[in-house]
Protein backbone atom coordinates (compact mmCIF):
# COMPACT_ATOMS: atom_id res chain seq x y z
CA UNK A 1 0.00 0.00 0.00
CA UNK A 2 1.22 3.20 -0.88
CA UNK A 3 2.31 5.96 2.07
CA UNK A 4 0.42 9.16 1.55
CA UNK A 5 1.26 12.01 3.63
CA UNK A 6 -1.29 14.74 3.52
CA UNK A 7 -0.71 18.71 4.35
CA UNK A 8 2.14 20.93 4.98
CA UNK A 9 5.12 21.66 7.20
CA UNK A 10 7.77 19.58 8.65
CA UNK A 11 7.98 15.65 9.29
CA UNK A 12 9.28 15.46 12.64
CA UNK A 13 10.27 11.97 14.51
CA UNK A 14 12.46 10.62 11.99
CA UNK A 15 16.02 9.36 13.58
CA UNK A 16 19.77 8.85 11.32
CA UNK A 17 19.68 6.30 8.98
CA UNK A 18 15.16 5.87 9.24
CA UNK A 19 14.82 6.41 5.38
CA UNK A 20 15.82 2.72 3.06
CA UNK A 21 18.89 3.25 1.08
CA UNK A 22 17.67 4.53 -2.64
CA UNK A 23 15.05 6.69 -1.18
CA UNK A 24 16.91 10.01 -1.51
CA UNK A 25 18.21 10.24 -5.39
CA UNK A 26 19.46 12.91 -7.49
CA UNK A 27 15.72 13.90 -7.97
CA UNK A 28 14.76 14.42 -4.36
CA UNK A 29 18.33 16.79 -4.44
CA UNK A 30 17.62 20.37 -4.63
CA UNK A 31 20.65 22.23 -6.84
CA UNK A 32 23.27 23.38 -5.01
CA UNK A 33 22.39 21.47 -1.30
CA UNK A 34 25.32 19.58 -1.81
CA UNK A 35 28.43 21.89 -0.68
CA UNK A 36 32.14 21.27 0.76
CA UNK A 37 30.66 20.47 4.15
CA UNK A 38 28.88 17.81 3.48
CA UNK A 39 32.25 16.10 1.39
CA UNK A 40 34.04 13.50 3.99
CA UNK A 41 37.98 13.66 3.67
CA UNK A 42 38.57 11.04 0.18
CA UNK A 43 34.89 11.24 -0.92
CA UNK A 44 36.20 12.44 -4.36
CA UNK A 45 38.29 9.96 -5.81
CA UNK A 46 39.97 9.58 -9.03
CA UNK A 47 37.22 7.46 -10.70
CA UNK A 48 34.92 10.58 -9.49
CA UNK A 49 37.38 13.67 -11.66
CA UNK A 50 36.87 13.64 -15.56
CA UNK A 51 38.62 16.53 -15.15
CA UNK A 52 40.62 19.44 -14.03
CA UNK A 53 41.75 23.00 -14.95
CA UNK A 54 45.51 23.51 -14.71
CA UNK A 55 44.97 26.79 -12.68
CA UNK A 56 43.90 24.85 -10.09
CA UNK A 57 46.70 23.33 -9.69
CA UNK A 58 48.88 25.32 -6.92
CA UNK A 59 51.92 24.76 -4.41
CA UNK A 60 54.00 22.19 -4.37
CA UNK A 61 53.62 19.21 -7.10
CA UNK A 62 54.75 16.03 -6.04
CA UNK A 63 57.43 13.86 -8.42
CA UNK A 64 55.75 13.70 -11.67
CA UNK A 65 57.10 11.32 -14.47
CA UNK A 66 57.95 13.02 -17.41
CA UNK A 67 56.39 9.89 -19.26
CA UNK A 68 53.17 11.20 -17.77
CA UNK A 69 53.41 14.79 -19.41
CA UNK A 70 51.65 15.64 -22.80
CA UNK A 71 51.64 18.49 -24.95
CA UNK A 72 55.02 19.74 -24.02
CA UNK A 73 57.72 20.80 -26.40
CA UNK A 74 61.00 22.78 -26.12
CA UNK A 75 62.10 20.45 -23.19
CA UNK A 76 65.44 18.91 -22.99
CA UNK A 77 65.35 15.23 -23.37
CA UNK A 78 68.97 14.35 -23.42
CA UNK A 79 72.43 15.75 -22.39
CA UNK A 80 74.95 14.65 -23.53
CA UNK A 81 79.29 15.06 -23.17
CA UNK A 82 82.19 14.05 -24.86
CA UNK A 83 85.83 14.81 -23.71
CA UNK A 84 89.62 14.02 -24.68
CA UNK A 85 92.29 13.02 -23.34
CA UNK A 86 95.77 11.92 -23.92
CA UNK A 87 98.66 13.31 -26.04
CA UNK A 88 97.80 16.33 -28.66
CA UNK A 89 97.18 15.21 -32.24
CA UNK A 90 99.11 16.45 -35.13
CA UNK A 91 97.17 17.12 -38.18
CA UNK A 92 99.40 17.34 -41.10
CA UNK A 93 98.82 18.14 -44.90
CA UNK A 94 95.85 15.64 -45.61
CA UNK A 95 92.33 16.16 -47.45
CA UNK A 96 90.73 13.45 -45.08
CA UNK A 97 88.91 14.86 -42.25
CA UNK A 98 90.86 13.22 -38.59
CA UNK A 99 89.15 12.58 -35.75
CA UNK A 100 90.66 14.19 -32.71
CA UNK A 101 89.24 11.78 -30.33
CA UNK A 102 86.31 12.96 -28.70
CA UNK A 103 83.69 10.49 -30.54
CA UNK A 104 80.41 9.37 -28.31
CA UNK A 105 77.67 7.43 -29.80
CA UNK A 106 74.20 9.56 -29.25
CA UNK A 107 70.52 8.07 -29.65
CA UNK A 108 68.47 10.82 -31.08
CA UNK A 109 64.80 10.76 -31.75
CA UNK A 110 63.53 11.51 -35.40
CA UNK A 111 62.12 15.43 -35.73
CA UNK A 112 63.64 16.06 -32.21
CA UNK A 113 66.76 18.96 -32.60
CA UNK A 114 70.10 18.22 -31.59
CA UNK A 115 72.11 21.44 -30.17
CA UNK A 116 75.59 21.10 -30.05
CA UNK A 117 78.53 23.62 -28.29
CA UNK A 118 82.33 22.66 -28.39
CA UNK A 119 85.56 24.03 -28.19
CA UNK A 120 89.27 22.73 -28.41
CA UNK A 121 92.84 24.60 -28.76
CA UNK A 122 94.91 24.29 -31.51
CA UNK A 123 98.40 25.38 -32.47
CA UNK A 124 98.84 26.27 -36.14
CA UNK A 125 102.37 26.67 -38.06
CA UNK A 126 103.19 29.16 -40.25
CA UNK A 127 100.81 29.65 -43.48
CA UNK A 128 98.35 26.19 -42.08
CA UNK A 129 95.79 26.21 -43.59
CA UNK A 130 92.99 23.76 -41.85
CA UNK A 131 89.01 23.06 -41.92
CA UNK A 132 86.23 21.00 -40.57
CA UNK A 133 84.42 20.80 -37.36
CA UNK A 134 81.86 18.93 -35.83
CA UNK A 135 80.79 15.90 -37.40
CA UNK A 136 77.79 13.73 -37.13
CA UNK A 137 78.19 10.00 -38.57
CA UNK A 138 80.11 11.16 -41.48
CA UNK A 139 78.48 14.59 -42.71
CA UNK A 140 79.96 17.30 -41.58
CA UNK A 141 77.20 19.89 -39.41
CA UNK A 142 76.56 23.19 -40.72
CA UNK A 143 77.10 25.89 -37.95
CA UNK A 144 79.32 28.77 -36.72
CA UNK A 145 83.26 28.59 -35.43
CA UNK A 146 85.55 31.26 -34.26
CA UNK A 147 88.90 31.56 -33.21
CA UNK A 148 89.75 35.18 -31.15
CA UNK A 149 87.66 37.31 -34.22
CA UNK A 150 87.93 35.73 -36.57
CA UNK A 151 85.70 33.41 -39.03
CA UNK A 152 86.71 29.58 -38.70
CA UNK A 153 83.98 27.42 -39.79
CA UNK A 154 83.44 26.03 -43.45
CA UNK A 155 86.18 27.97 -44.38
CA UNK A 156 90.35 27.30 -45.00
CA UNK A 157 91.76 30.08 -42.99
CA UNK A 158 95.47 30.63 -42.13
CA UNK A 159 96.77 29.94 -38.41
CA UNK A 160 100.13 30.81 -37.04
CA UNK A 161 100.24 30.20 -32.91
CA UNK A 162 97.78 29.20 -30.45
CA UNK A 163 94.13 29.95 -30.56
CA UNK A 164 91.10 28.58 -28.94
CA UNK A 165 88.70 27.36 -31.48
CA UNK A 166 84.71 27.00 -30.32
CA UNK A 167 81.31 26.79 -31.89
CA UNK A 168 77.87 26.05 -31.89
CA UNK A 169 75.35 24.22 -33.95
CA UNK A 170 71.99 23.24 -34.54
CA UNK A 171 70.65 20.41 -36.06
CA UNK A 172 66.92 18.85 -36.92
CA UNK A 173 66.93 14.60 -36.76
CA UNK A 174 65.53 13.35 -39.80
CA UNK A 175 65.97 9.42 -38.67
CA UNK A 176 65.59 7.89 -35.24
CA UNK A 177 68.76 6.72 -34.69
CA UNK A 178 72.14 5.90 -33.22
CA UNK A 179 74.97 8.87 -34.36
CA UNK A 180 78.25 9.31 -33.89
CA UNK A 181 79.20 12.79 -32.71
CA UNK A 182 82.86 14.07 -32.82
CA UNK A 183 85.25 16.79 -33.90
CA UNK A 184 87.50 16.09 -36.68
CA UNK A 185 89.68 18.42 -39.37
CA UNK A 186 91.98 18.62 -41.83
CA UNK A 187 94.58 20.42 -42.69
CA UNK A 188 95.34 21.08 -46.63
CA UNK A 189 98.70 22.44 -45.88
CA UNK A 190 101.55 23.12 -42.73
CA UNK A 191 100.29 21.42 -40.16
CA UNK A 192 97.85 21.80 -36.83
CA UNK A 193 97.91 20.58 -33.32
CA UNK A 194 95.03 19.83 -31.92
CA UNK A 195 94.51 20.08 -27.83
CA UNK A 196 92.88 16.80 -26.10
CA UNK A 197 93.70 18.08 -22.76
CA UNK A 198 93.69 21.53 -21.29
CA UNK A 199 96.86 20.64 -18.90
CA UNK A 200 98.80 19.90 -21.90
CA UNK A 201 98.88 23.89 -23.17
CA UNK A 202 101.57 24.52 -19.99
CA UNK A 203 99.51 27.35 -18.66
CA UNK A 204 98.69 29.34 -21.68
CA UNK A 205 94.88 29.27 -21.17
CA UNK A 206 93.44 27.37 -24.19
CA UNK A 207 91.34 24.69 -24.06
CA UNK A 208 91.06 20.64 -24.07
CA UNK A 209 88.46 18.56 -26.93
CA UNK A 210 85.06 18.65 -25.54
CA UNK A 211 81.65 18.18 -27.10
CA UNK A 212 78.17 18.87 -25.34
CA UNK A 213 74.95 17.96 -26.97
CA UNK A 214 71.42 19.04 -26.08
CA UNK A 215 69.16 16.92 -27.33
CA UNK A 216 65.45 19.28 -27.82
CA UNK A 217 61.70 17.40 -27.78
CA UNK A 218 60.37 18.68 -30.71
Amino acid sequence: MAVVINGSGTVTGISVGGLPDGVVDSGTLATNSVDSAELIDGAVDNSHMAAMAASKLTGALPAISGASLTGISGSVKNIYTGYSSGSAITVSSTSTPTSIGNSQNISITAGNTLMVWWQCGVYGSTAAHFSGGLYLNSSRLTGSATWGTGIFFGTTPTLTGWHNCYGQSIHTIASTGTYALELKFNCNSGSVQFMKDSNQDSGRGYDGSQVVAFEIEA
